[in-house]
């Protein structure tokens, strides 16, 4: 194998150009360095469109990459990249046969007995890789975890300082000849075939004494009085994970001897890790997770090792991210930009993060994940929960939308009347009247009257009349007003983004953001960007 020069150092390596977005924007090292996310759905172009592009930059930047494989063409992709880059010597397929590595092995050789805890870490990613691919996080996991650690960490210890290293069968035979009570430790015939005891007898007359006092109180007043249902799945958890290394390639990859190592993507070596989950299933994830975990160990240390170390930009590649991406990917991820590290991360949909990354509180660690990640490019997308996400990311905007309206009316009305009337009537009277008066000297005078009249009157009237009337109206009004909405619409990101293909002239579009950024080409922190398949 043939690295590449070492870049030479430079205060403003993050400045360095990898892509030209438009021509009056580009996308740096920098920018790679605060990693960068790709969703779209099966189809959408993202591996031949922005995945293609911003894959051969990194190679042709010199960069180091450490490549995780989930399909079986993965290889091939990489193989071709290398070539059209000119790294092919750079690059390293690791898979078990060509290429191992031991990293029980590795550590011991690097720390000795201080890194026992580095192994103990390891062998903790592994159980979590296999818990999650079997379900998930559960209520209670904290305390299992506890218990097997401590259960390795009172084991390794001694199995190291018996023999001088630790080996995965070494564990297992350890384990599982841990005696079951007090009485049983007695026993000359669990003695004489217990691992644990000859290890044990071993150490009795050099170890450390307060080490050695740790160690048995661990045994003796912790492990010893747990409940024997308790121990036995701790131990049945703990040998079923590691049994997996002790078979098969895992153990030629993992348990043998040691051809290469993460240090080299120090010194800009392609490590494709060949082991596609849909080919090698749960084992070739386990295997991929495990030897991320150790790379970015290495990468997080990277300056202990000295300068020339420490001046060559690295990056993390995981295509089906979700089949790969862990709880310490997130801590990684904000703490790589310093170690000069970028991480790239490639889905359909955030769905799929949240099917593996579920559990108590599944959806915050799938947002830590992904807010750790400034560059975010997506391509077309069915699926309303990314895009909706999408589409909040870029956030809204005034929009000035015009109003228009036209009205017209009309009405009539009519009427008629008729009327006829008709009166009749009579009157009579009559009266009489008669007085009668007297006087002083005995004379009087009598009056008499009457009176009579009658009448009569008779009388008609007729009228009749007609009304008629119409009106009509008619207004029409424009204007505008200022509305707030998405600066794009969730729907436009299956509407207007192309997929490749002949009926796209082989262009891919996406749009790509990044947090903090102000793009020449639009004035915001998005873009939208074409690509050649």
């Amino acid at each position: 194998m043939r690295l590449p020069k070492p870049a030479k150092p430079s205060g403003n390596i993050l400045a360095r150009r990898l892509l030209s977005l438009t021509p009056y924007d580009d996308f740096t090292i920098g920018d790679l360095m605060q990693n960068v996310s790709i969703l779209g759905q099966p189809g959408s172009g993202k591996t031949s469109g922005s995945g293609a592009h911003l894959a051969k930059a990194i190679l042709r930047s010199g960069a180091g990459v450490l490549v995780l494989c989930a399909k079986a063409d993965d290889r091939a992709l990489w193989e071709h990249y290398c070539a059209e880059a000119g790294r092919t010597a750079s690059l390293l397929i690791f898979d078990g046969k060509r290429h191992r590595y031991n990293f029980i092995a590795a550590e011991l050789a690097r720390h000795g007995i201080d890194g026992i805890n580095i192994i103990i870490e390891c062998i903790m990613q592994v159980l979590d890789a296999a818990r999650s691919l079997s379900g998930g996080a559960r209520k209670g996991d904290v305390f299992w975890e506890d218990i097997i650690r401590l259960l390795l960490r009172y084991s390794l210890i001694v199995i190291y300082l018996a023999t001088g290293t630790i080996s995965i069968q070494s564990i297992l035979n350890f384990i599982r000849s841990v005696p079951r009570s007090m009485e049983e430790m007695t026993s000359p015939e669990w003695q004489q075939n217990s691992f644990f005891y000859q290890c044990f007898a071993a150490v009795r007359h050099t170890i450390d004494p307060e080490l050695g006092q740790q160690i048995l109180s661990f045994w003796r007043d912790q492990w010893m009085t747990l409940d024997i249902k308790t121990k036995s799945n701790a131990e049945i958890s703990l040998c079923t994970t590691l049994d997996r290394f002790n078979h098969g390639w895992l153990r030629e990859a993992f348990t043998t001897d040691t051809t290469l190592a993460p240090e080299l993507l120090l010194h800009g070596a392609v490590i494709v890790l060949d082991m596609p989950a849909v080919t090698h299933m749960d084992d070739g994830i386990l295997a991929q997770r495990l030897f991320k975990f150790i790379s970015q160990r290495v990468l997080l240390a990277r300056q202990s090792y000295g300068a020339a170390h420490a001046e060559r930009p690295v990056v993390i590649w995981m295509d089906e991210a979700h089949l790969f991406v862990d709880a310490h990917d997130a801590k990684f991820m904000a703490l790589s930009r310093s170690v000069l590290c970028g991480t790239v991360l490639m889905a359909q949909s955030l769905p799929t993060y949240k099917a593996v990354m579920g559990g108590e509180n599944g959806d915050a660690r799938v947002d830590q994940l992904l807010a750790n990640c400034s560059t975010k490019v997506w391509h077309s997308t069915s699926c309303p929960i990314t895009a909706k996400n999408a589409a909040d990311t870029l956030g809204k905007m005034l929009h000035r939308r015009a109003t228009w309206s036209e009205g017209s009316g009309s009405g009539s009305t009519g009427g008629a009347n008729v009327g006829m009337g008709d009166n009749w009537g009579t009157n009579e009277s009559s009266g009489s009247s008669a007085n009668w008066s007297s006087g002083a000297n005995g004379s009087g005078t009598v009056s008499h009257g009457f009176n009579s009249n009658s009448g009569s009157s008779e009388g008609s009237n007729r009228s009749r009349g007609r009304s008629t009337g119409w009106s009509e109206s008619r207004n029409v009004s424009d204007g505008w007003s200022e509305q707030l909405g998405y600066i794009l619409e969730p729907a436009e990101f299956g509407r207007i983004l192309k997929t490749g293909g002949p009926a796209n002239d082989n262009i891919v579009s996406g749009v790509w953001y990044q947090s903090g950024r102000r793009f020449a080409a639009s004035g915001g922190p998005a873009i939208l960007v074409e690509f050649c398949q």
